[in-house]
């Protein structure tokens, strides 16, 4: 039987290693592009969608709707819609600043191979970087708040009506009162006064009214900060469906 000589083993170990980089790799990019254009994963982390949606709650998001961004390309591609009223979407709040290309290209490949329990962003960290929220205005409405619940004006009609009768969709807000003497200037009052929004502007609101940071507190959202749009709710298997 012949033997292989000491370069023909390190050869065929040098082959085995690249081959199985390639595979990871490849297993990357399968990953990175099926989560940022078609469905992406997104674990809810706070009470400000309660009673839609609770802590723990896991969600698939639907990034094509809104135009598919990654580490892999910075700019977002074109979406296939506009926010509607009554969606839930996943965004970034106003105030988020995106980290530098490379970084954001080094954490998605270290939140990969960590199974997403590292990250090398500090941006994750800041409060509601990236949230879910429902969106109640869109470009040309009129609207303000009173009593926890909003009243809207769509553009070309004089009247108003409430977010429920404007939305496509079928939800419940809740607003629990604030205390007595809490001043409806104050962001969480359950108040708001009018305001009309203008082209790519998007007003939304947490369904919890009077525990989310939304709107109210960082004014409209601009279309561009739209990440995905909330599809189905797959954890816990007893609320699984579209939430």
């Amino acid at each position: 039987m012949r033997r292989r000589s000491p370069y023909s083993e390190l050869r065929i170990k040098r082959l085995t290693v690249k081959r199985r980089l390639g595979i990871l790799a490849l297993l990357y990019l399968v990953y990175e592009v099926t989560t940022s254009v078609f469905l992406a994963p997104y674990r809810v982390g706070s009470l400000s969608m309660s009673p839609t949606l609770s802590p723990g709650d896991l969600v698939l998001a639907f990034p094509l709707a809104f135009g598919p961004r990654s580490a892999l390309f910075r700019k977002p591609l074109g979406g296939i819609s506009d926010p509607r009223r009554g969606d839930l979407v996943l965004l970034e709040a106003p105030f988020h600043e995106r980290d530098p290309w490379y970084q954001e290209a080094a954490d998605s490949i270290v939140r990969f191979f960590t199974f997403q329990q590292v990250s090398l962003s500090k941006s994750r960290d800041r409060l509601n970087s990236l949230s879910i929220k429902r969106v109640v205005g869109i470009p040309g409405d009129s609207l303000y708040m009173k009593g926890s619940e909003v009243y809207v004006k769509v553009s070309g009609n004089p009247h108003y009506l409430t977010e429920y009768e404007v939305s496509g969709r079928v939800y419940e807000a809740a607003g629990e009162g604030m205390p007595e003497g809490w001043p409806e200037s104050l962001p969480l009052s359950g108040a708001f006064p009018e305001i009309t929004l203008g082209e790519g502007q998007y007003f939304v609101l947490g369904d919890n009214r009077t525990g989310a940071l939304d709107s109210r507190a960082y004014g409209p959202v601009d279309r561009s900060r739209f990440r995905a749009r909330i599809i189905l709710r797959y954890w816990p298997f007893g609320s699984f469906g579209i939430p």
